[in-house]
């Protein structure tokens, strides 16, 4: 069971990547930068999953709110103190 749930874990970060930023379709000339990029979405759809951790809402559309509401950006960036 613990193996089962590890995976879908995995799955369901790579569905995240996928669906929110679209990571399939970046394609950069150079694999460090790939990397680099992969770590930085990696870290805010965890920061996102944290913030939204008690609420109903999904992390695409909580990105999306933060780009429209400079408050909301600052209220979850400074959730990121309790990771």
């Amino acid at each position: 069971m613990r193996y089962t749930r590890n995976h879908w874990q995995i799955e369901s970060m790579h569905h995240i990547l996928d669906v929110t930023y679209d990571e399939d379709k970046c394609k950069l000339p150079i694999k460090r930068a790939q990397e680099n990029l992969n770590i930085f979405r990696k870290t805010g759809v965890s920061i996102h999953k944290k913030y939204l951790k008690e609420k109903k809402q999904t992390i695409k559309s909580n990105m999306f709110n933060c780009l429209l509401n400079d408050r909301l950006l600052l209220e979850v960036i400074g959730n990121i103190t309790k990771l």
